[in-house]
């Protein structure tokens, strides 16, 4: 994985979400652009650092409709703590207010993109590296 995620690392100042897709595409045939921007673009190294041990080349991904009550049921973070914290942010800090994602969930009262939500049907652990 480490020669792929070196392929794979965004050059946020030269490229677009865009161009980024275009360019690791061939890489990553299941990766829709959306996951291929919300997931790997904007987060690059927070992905790398927990998901790495994967194989993103297998994994699969489908858009589905979920109720708010379900997601509240079923969904849970890998971190509930850092949600809490992001949530307190979220709610005082004017730095966070202020920031393009902070601005957009409180005129909107949700995220800009779809979550995207790992099946963890078979109880999958993270390899520690």
């Amino acid at each position: 994985m480490k020669r792929l995620s070196n392929k794979l690392r965004p050059n946020c100042m030269n490229e677009s979400s865009e161009e980024y897709y275009q360019r690791v595409s061939p890489q990553l045939p299941n990766f829709p652009p959306e996951v291929v921007s919300q997931w790997l673009f904007h987060h690059f190294d927070s992905v790398m650092h927990r998901y790495s041990w994967l194989d993103f080349r297998s994994l699969v991904f489908s858009p589905q409709t979920w109720s708010t009550e379900d997601i509240l049921a079923k969904v849970t973070a890998w971190n509930e703590t850092a949600v809490e914290n992001w949530k307190k942010a979220l709610l005082t800090n004017q730095g966070f207010q202020s920031s393009r994602l902070g601005r957009y969930m409180i005129s909107e009262g949700t995220w800009p993109v779809p979550p995207i939500i790992f099946n963890n049907t078979t109880d999958i652990k993270r390899k520690w590296q």
